[in-house]
């Protein structure tokens, strides 16, 4: 769980500041710019941000501790959002291939699906704490991690 939180509270400052990275002419543009989809100060720029989270925990409390972040990025981007938890994870490729969702928290397989797709693009990808060889907890982080497939001492696989 706080490994949860820690990736939570990383990916939130990871948004925040990719949102402030913008030039402050931009952001000048923006505010001037009237709600005209023709407006010359170009790039998208959405009237609400639709943020969606795969459930990966119960998804009533992961709503619950998603809360802030809506309240967050609303606050920094000026614009309101709307943070919610999908119901699975082919539920938000579908919305974002559909553009209902703007930014989604996919793992790794609905991820490769979007993009396939044409509905995603990488921004963030999440990093934990590494394995050393021995088994052991490392203070590496690392964007990959092993397995071990297991059988029967009894089955006739053969490596």
């Amino acid at each position: 769980m706080k490994k949860f939180k820690c990736l939570f509270v990383l990916m939130l400052a990871v948004i925040v500041f990719a949102a402030a990275c913008g030039n402050s002419s931009s952001l000048d543009n923006q505010k001037n710019a009237s709600n005209d989809s023709d407006s010359k100060s170009g790039g998208y720029k959405p009237k609400e941000l639709t943020v969606q989270f795969v459930p990966s925990q119960n998804a009533g409390t992961l709503e619950a501790k998603a809360k802030p972040l809506e309240k967050l990025l609303s606050k920094e981007l000026g614009i309101p959002v709307k943070v919610s938890v999908s119901t699975n994870y082919n539920t938000i490729v579908e919305a974002m291939k559909s553009k209902k969702v703007d930014v989604g928290f996919l793992p790794p397989t609905a991820y490769t699906l979007a993009h396939d797709q044409k509905a995603a693009d990488l921004l963030l990808q999440a990093q934990r704490f590494g394995v050393k060889e021995d088994g052991s907890a490392s203070k590496e982080l690392v964007d990959s991690y092993k397995s071990e497939i297991l059988v029967k001492k009894t089955q006739k696989l053969k490596a």
